[in-house]
C-alpha cells in the first residue's frame, strides 16, 4: 500500500526536504503552504508533489485542505508538520558538529518515524540540533 502524505509548511525548506524524501521513498505527497511563490515553486520543479496554497493557521483554509486530501488521498494520511520559523539567527559557533542540520537530516528521521520499524516509539522527543550548545 503506497504511504498518504500530508506536509504543512511543505514548499520549501525543511518541508520541502521531507516531501522529497517521501516521493524518493514511493508515497504519495502533497505539500501545503501559505507562500504563494513557493507553491508555484514547487508546481515547476517537482510535479509529482501535489501542492496547495494554505495557512494552517486559518481554519477554513485547514478544512478546504482536508477537504482536498480526503478526496486526492480517498481517506486517511500521514501528517508532517512543521514550524516555518527560521531559526538561522543562531550563530554557528553554537553547533559543536561544525554545521547546521540540513533539512535532509530531518527528513530521513521523519521519514523512519512513519515507517513500520517507528510502530513501537511513542511520547518521545527527538532532537535534531546539531548537538547544539544553545540547547544545553
Amino acid at each position: 500500500m503506497t504511504q498518504k502524505v500530508l506536509i504543512t509548511a511543505g514548499a520549501s525548506g525543511i518541508g520541502l526536504s521531507i516531501a522529497q524524501a517521501f516521493v524518493a521513498r514511493g508515497a504519495s505527497v502533497h505539500a501545503a503552504d501559505r507562500d504563494p511563490e513557493a507553491i508555484e515553486r514547487i508546481r515547476d520543479l517537482a510535479p509529482d508533489i501535489g501542492a496547495s496554497l494554505a495557512d494552517i493557521g486559518n481554519r477554513q483554509d485547514v478544512q478546504s485542505l482536508f477537504d482536498e486530501m480526503h478526496q486526492r488521498f480517498e481517506g486517511r494520511a500521514k501528517l508532517s508538520g512543521q514550524s516555518t520559523t527560521d531559526e538561522r539567527a543562531r550563530a554557528l559557533r553554537n553547533q559543536s558538529i561544525g554545521r547546521f542540520t540540513d533539512p535532509a537530516d530531518i527528513a530521513q528521521l521523519v521519514l523512519f518515524l512513519s515507517g513500520p520499524h517507528a510502530r513501537t516509539i511513542s511520547g518521545q522527543v527527538f532532537p535534531i540540533d546539531g548537538d547544539s550548545k544553545a540547547a544545553q
